[in-house]
């Protein structure tokens, strides 16, 4: 009786096992047929490569292949076991289960986990959950599909390695910047090039550069020199220098500063470091020989192809193929593809001989074995010159079981994904209540995140902390007015490096069968540039204001002889406040008709032949006063006055009156010394010195007024102005004390001392009051002149005020 039970109880455990195999056939898509019809199940399973798993709505395992077997022979016998136990020698479930999601959901699942050898873990699998269904839908097992991605693991977490050393030695190394004036000695050094060298920028300013060049290198670089005083004016070169450690190889970039003249001023020169690059290129030649014999160990198929033959098969793309190795040398490749793909692999190579086609990066493709069974083939090429001629290099790993397993989910995917992933825009799928589904690939590479750290979370979390409130807010109102509301606006939002990014972000609803939002799509478009070119022209705006209105002369900006712009110190000067200015003919502020029609047919009319005007003119004053100014005036645009013009006006009324005083006071000089003849020699004398300093004043006001004309040729020069006294030539107080704060700030920071000399005229106020104010001014001229001439090319001069020089 005891062997009787035991009997039916077998009877009944096949039976659940044949059901259980007629279940994970259908969920195959296997069909047996013709001599093959008789293999078992199990043999089936056996001959797939990768791991299948069979599991039911408890954990437990019912069914597993060899590829599992060998796996965790360690662990043997696995069947009856929980899926907990048995691979992960754990007594509970894990509280995350991947199996357990796909029973209760009833949705396939994806995920990676270390592979539990005797030691502990010994590799890496890549498991694909699928639930197994009956016919009411409710989900009774579960089939996992492993695939051993040990290599790849080892290769990514090689790749992070590698990556996390060039972060560090990028992070504490900076690039060098250097500035040479024309002869090569340094003129600048930025605190990395100091580090670099090993020396303070004290020692290396006024050196030259020639011995931190190897000497080897020294005439590379003396006729790369030369070459920057010839168009185009820049180069690139590769040199060694000697370095606080050595001699190191660093890639320069040099260009050539001009002067006004087109001459060479100076040369800046940047460059970096590429001595790691040179050993990188030593270890590439290294790899390369190491190639064949990865190849040849490789568990995928690597082939390399020239022309319509292979010249080399690796073993196992050998047993791939079911040929041997020679026999695949001596075949047109297409000969390995099924009938249905033969045209279309010789077409490839046709199109790739003329140039026409290139050759496809990744593809799947059908092969047809002697034995006439089919194979699915994930095939990854890349073409390159080797010997002279276009070679295509490639991998191959079969995919018939997957391939068989997706491909009605491919198909039914396929339109969507290449639409999701192609997008030039980033593209997010969220949940209803914000929170994030999917994205692809556009979205990934503008935040800088991976995919594992997008999904779930939500917007608020990407905004900076003192964006975030706003984002909850926005989140909140276009949740709160769904599904009826589409919105869109710019967003600031920050990548995973800390960095900003600036989009346009639209939302709107999908809504499902019932009308009720589904989920939310999200699109994105990077403005950064955009954004940031607005904030600088915003900021250019502000500042070219700033000058215009803090201008030391009157500025006028007319269109067609109308006021439309005019700085603070031109009302101030014509006695009108902006808004009375603004808008009215040249009419207003000049002296008569007969002038505002000379001006307009003499001066205005110029700028269409020269490209600058410069003269002096009686203008009046809102009280009606007749004050005179020097004007100079500039086209926008020569060839088309209606375009405006724009007028510089100084007031020079006071110089107007003194010239006319020192005439006035030559003509009574005159009168004297016909009245008093015992003087007369005497005032003849006093005529002379005073006809032949009135000659040399007239001569210092021309040279000046061709001075300020040439700076007025650009805005540069008006800003020099504001920094100069007009008089003496010298840097002025306002300079004075923005340069003592600079000079300040660098002493304190390199210790280099700093001498300030201070000078004060005495009697000078008595001199005035004896000789007058013109005779003074000349003075304090000459002085500034006699400084300026006696300091060195680093030194700064200023006239402090009055009679008062630094």
């Amino acid at each position: 009786m005891k062997d009787e039970k035991r009997t039916k109880n077998d009877l009944l455990r096949e039976l659940r096992e044949l059901r259980e195999q007629a279940r994970l056939l259908e969920t195959l898509s296997i069909r047996p047929q013709g001599s093959d019809a008789s293999l078992s199940l199990q043999n089936l399973l056996d001959a797939i490569q990768e791991g299948v798993t069979l599991m039911d709505r408890d954990l437990t395992v019912v069914l597993t292949n060899a590829a599992v077997d060998r796996w965790y022979a360690h662990a043997m016998p696995l069947l009856g076991r929980k899926c907990y136990d048995a691979f992960l020698n754990r007594s509970e479930p894990c509280h995350d289960c991947p199996s357990r999601a796909a029973l209760e959901t009833g949705t396939p699942q994806t995920y990676e986990a270390q592979r539990q050898g005797p030691e502990g873990p010994d590799g890496w699998l890549e498991v694909h959950v699928s639930p197994i269904l009956d016919s009411g839908g409710k989900a009774v097992a579960v089939l996992e599909y492993a695939r051993d991605i040990t290599k790849r693991k080892l290769a990514e977490q090689a790749l992070t390695r590698s990556e996390e050393n060039y972060r560090l030695l990028v992070e504490n190394q900076a690039g060098v910047v250097v500035k040479f004036d024309a002869q090569g000695n340094i003129l600048f050094a930025s605190p990395g090039l100091c580090r670099v060298l090993g020396r303070t920028e004290g020692e290396l300013l006024g050196a030259h550069y020639g011995p931190f060049v190897h000497p080897e290198d020294r005439p590379l670089a003396e006729g790369g020199f030369q070459n920057l005083f010839e168009p185009p004016h820049s180069l690139d070169m590769q040199v060694r220098i000697m370095t606080a450690t050595g001699w190191r190889w660093y890639a320069l970039n040099q260009r050539a500063v001009l002067d006004a003249e087109g001459q060479l001023a100076e040369v800046v020169c940047t460059g970096r470091d590429i001595d790691e690059q040179r050993r990188a290129e030593l270890a590439l030649q290294e790899s390369e020989a190491r190639f064949r014999t990865l190849a040849e160990s490789a568990a995928v198929a690597i082939f390399i192809l020239q022309g319509e033959r292979f010249v080399y098969m690796n073993p196992a793309g050998a047993r791939l193929s079911g040929r041997g190795r020679e026999e695949l040398l001596d075949i047109p490749f297409w000969e390995l593809g099924h009938p249905d793909m033969r045209e279309r692999m010789r077409g490839w190579h046709e199109s790739f001989q003329r140039g026409g086609l290139d050759w496809p990066r990744a593809f799947e493709a059908r092969i047809l074995l002697p034995s006439g069974e089919e194979r699915w083939l994930d095939v990854a090429c890349a073409v390159l010159d080797h010997q002279d001629q276009p070679t295509v290099i490639g991998t191959a790993s079969d995919i018939t079981e997957r391939h068989r397993a997706e491909e009605t989910l491919r198909q039914s995917e396929a339109r969507f994904r290449a639409i999701f992933d192609s997008a030039a825009a980033g593209i997010a799928l969220g949940a209803p209540d914000g929170s994030i589904v999917q994205v692809n690939r556009k979205f990934l590479d503008m935040l800088g995140y991976p995919p594992e750290e997008i999904s779930g979370r939500k917007p608020q979390d990407f905004a900076f902390p003192e964006d975030r409130d706003e984002s909850v807010a926005n989140v909140r109102t276009a949740l709160a007015g769904l599904p009826q509301i589409s919105y869109r606006i710019e967003k600031r939002y920050r990548r995973k490096d800390g960095s900003a990014i600036w989009v346009d972000l639209s939302v709107s609803p999908i809504l499902d069968a019932e009308g009720g939002v589904a989920a939310l799509l999200a699109v994105i478009l990077d403005i950064t540039e955009s954004h940031q070119a607005r904030t600088a022209l915003a900021q250019t705006l502000a500042e070219m204001d700033s000058i215009l209105e803090n201008s030391l002369v009157g500025i006028l900006v007319m269109r067609h002889r109308t006021v439309v712009r005019a700085n603070t110190r031109m009302t101030d000067m014509l006695g009108y406040t902006p808004e009375e200015l603004l808008g009215q003919n040249a009419r207003l502020i000049h002296v008569s008709e007969r002038n505002y029609e000379e001006f307009g047919q003499i001066y205005l009319s110029r700028l269409t032949r020269t490209q600058f005007t410069n003269i002096e003119y009686p203008l009046r004053r809102k009280d009606g006063r007749e004050i005179w100014c020097r004007i100079a005036g500039k086209a926008i645009d020569p060839s088309d006055l209606d375009r405006g013009v724009v007028w510089c006006l100084e007031d020079i009324t006071e110089e107007k009156k003194a010239q006319q005083a020192l005439r006035q006071y030559a003509k009574d000089l005159f009168r004297t010394k016909q009245q008093v003849e015992e003087s007369a020699r005497r005032l003849a004398a006093m005529l002379q010195e005073l006809d032949e300093k009135n000659t040399r004043l007239e001569e210092e006001v021309a040279e000046r007024r061709r001075v300020e004309e040439a700076l007025r040729d650009s805005e540069r020069r008006y800003r020099e102005l504001s920094l100069r006294d007009e008089l003496t030539g010298l840097f002025n107080s306002r300079h004075f004390f923005e340069q003592a704060e600079a000079e300040l700030r660098r002493t304190n920071r390199y210790g280099h001392p700093l001498s300030l000399i201070f000078i004060d005229l005495d009697n000078f106020k008595k001199f005035n009051d004896t000789h007058g104010h013109l005779a003074g001014d000349r003075v304090l001229a000459a002085l500034g002149e006699v400084l300026a001439s006696s300091i060195r090319d680093t030194d700064l001069a200023f006239r402090y005020g009055g009679e008062e020089f630094v």
